[in-house]
């Protein structure tokens, strides 16, 4: 537990530097027609939507069990784990949206362009709050028809954010799996595609600066709890082991 944390606060720490950054210079979202850098971002986003999302984590899943050299018993136990803590952070993100309801930057861009109250926003449902956006992006002509078609779709609300719940536990997960195997090259990637994602969604105007931060913090915990998990299966596997024997 205590080599856990030691690998993870630094990680959390570099993690939370752009968020941070962010939130402390005070930047604001506002849509600039930069038709390269929202193409270049929207790529980077899409790496952890659905089916991308799955593809990666079977990927990864395969990698870090080939990494570790697990016997067949103990590999399968650690993908089911992970993903497993995957799956609640997706989960856990899911129920705190709907009991907060806050919405996305560019929705409040959106209402201030209409005059249309914001507040409104807290009291909807997700369905309502897909037509008020389709109503509101069906009359604005500077944004592009696929960026219009991308907001609606992605109409939810916006506190935590669950593509960085994805990725920095995915990061995290390597950090305390491969860093003390000497898998540098990996983790760093993983790291540079995580802050990559945050990037691409605060400058798609997707979440603010705080509901990274909270994703990286929730994040930090759900790797505490697989490190808990990790250690009272790995006891049951040396214990049937034993009996076997």
């Amino acid at each position: 537990m205590y080599k856990t944390v030691r690998y993870t606060v630094s990680s959390v720490i570099l993690l939370l530097l752009l968020p941070l950054i962010v939130w402390f210079s005070q930047w604001k979202w506002e849509f600039k027609d930069s038709a390269f850098l929202i193409r270049f971002f929207y790529f980077i986003t899409e790496t952890v939507n659905t089916p991308c999302s799955i593809l990666i984590s079977i990927l990864l899943s395969i990698y870090i069990v080939r990494c570790l050299q697990l016997c067949f018993k103990s590999a399968f136990l650690l993908i089911i784990i992970m993903n497993s803590i995957i799956i609640t952070g997706q989960l856990t993100k899911h129920f705190i949206k709907e009991q907060i309801k806050e919405p996305r930057p560019y929705m409040i861009w959106l209402s201030k362009i209409h005059n249309f109250d914001k507040r409104i926003f807290h009291h909807l449902r997700r369905d309502e709050v897909t037509n008020i956006v389709s109503i509101m992006l069906s009359q604005d002509t500077q944004i592009p028809r696929w960026l219009k078609n991308y907001w609606i779709q992605e109409s939810s609300f916006s506190f935590p954010s669950g593509h960085s719940i994805f990725v920095t536990t995915w990061s995290l997960l390597a950090t305390i799996l491969l860093w003390p195997r000497r898998y540098i090259k990996t983790v760093v990637f993983l790291f540079l595609w995580a802050d990559a994602v945050m990037a691409s969604r605060l400058f798609l105007g997707m979440h603010w600066s705080w509901d990274l931060i909270f994703a990286i913090l929730l994040s930090w915990l759900l790797i505490i709890a697989f490190t808990c998990i990790k250690i009272v299966s790995s006891f049951f596997l040396i214990k049937n082991y034993e009996q076997d024997f």
